[in-house]
């Protein structure tokens, strides 16, 4: 009842406001004149009494509910939090149960793994290791016995077929280097023939094409004044439509101005208009 009655004053402040606007517009006169509106202001006086009665009871009614939504909410929330501290608790205690059972299993999976390890280990170092050093040892006899033994055998029976094979591969190579430097002196003296023919045939080819460039450049000269006279006709036809354009532009927008200062105008008669007769309705009024 205390958070009710405290919070009635900012539920009913505008009831309050509305009633200090009405005494504003209402202030007391100790010789009111007559009017024929003077009754109808009484009964509205009256009514508004008894509206803002109804309003205050409906008010006090509103804020009985509404404490007692409030004081349902706090019992729902207090009763919310019990169950919530209930659910902590208990699943704390599951949570450390969960716990104590996982370091249980844990612990016995690990020594069941730990035993398996081991058994497994010492089987290979019973059975599978000594296989292996036998293995390394027997390979280490067969690479030393082909290091030591085999390699140097071959070696020397292939070393006489190699010494026979460089020796004529070493005749070839004379031969052909013979040869091959004959075919270069034959290629050279060709080569130099062709650059002296190559050396004549340019000059004249350079001769007849700079003639041909002069011949050229005159008919070019001869084009570019025949192609400049005619741009500049076109370039001031050009200019021509461009002044026409902008004339007919500028009058164009004059035209346009002149149309939207009539609508302008009009809009402001309008407007003065209507301003004129709502003044005149509410003056009436």
């Amino acid at each position: 009842m205390e958070n009710m009655e405290d919070s009635a004053p900012f539920i009913s402040a505008p009831f309050h406001a509305l009633q200090t606007l009405t005494q504003r517009i209402c202030p007391p006169i100790e010789f009111p004149p007559e009017s024929k509106r003077a009754q109808t202001i009484e009964d509205a006086e009256v009514d508004l009494e008894e509206d803002m009665d109804e309003l205050k009871a409906a008010v006090h009614a509103y804020n009985v509910d509404f404490q007692r939504r409030i004081d349902a909410v706090k019992e729902r929330g207090r009763i919310l939090e019990e169950q919530i501290n209930q659910e902590r608790q208990d699943m704390e205690l599951s949570s450390q149960q969960l716990q104590a059972d996982f370091r249980k299993h844990f612990q016995s999976a690990f020594l069941s793994m730990e035993q398996k390890t081991l058994s497994h280990f010492a089987r290979l170092e019973a059975h599978e290791v000594v296989t292996e050093e036998r293995k390394v040892r027997e390979c280490d006899a067969d690479f030393k016995k082909f290091a030591y033994t085999t390699v140097p055998e071959i070696m020397e029976k292939l070393q006489g077929t190699i010494t026979r094979r460089l020796d004529k591969n070493h005749e070839t190579f004379d031969i052909e280097n013979a040869k091959i430097q004959k075919r270069e002196k034959k290629t050279l003296g060709a080569l130099e023939t062709n650059e002296k023919k190559t050396e004549s045939s340019f000059n004249v080819e350079r001769q007849r094409r700079t003639i041909k460039f002069q011949e050229r450049e005159e008919d070019f000269h001869h084009v570019m004044r025949v192609d400049n006279r005619d741009m500049e006709r076109k370039q001031s036809n050009q200019i021509e439509i461009l002044v026409s354009l902008q004339h007919q532009l500028h009058e164009e927008s004059k035209v346009r101005q002149k149309e939207d200062l009539d609508i302008l105008d009009k809009l402001a008669a309008s407007f003065h208009q209507l301003q004129s007769s709502i003044l005149k309705n509410l003056g009436e009024e």
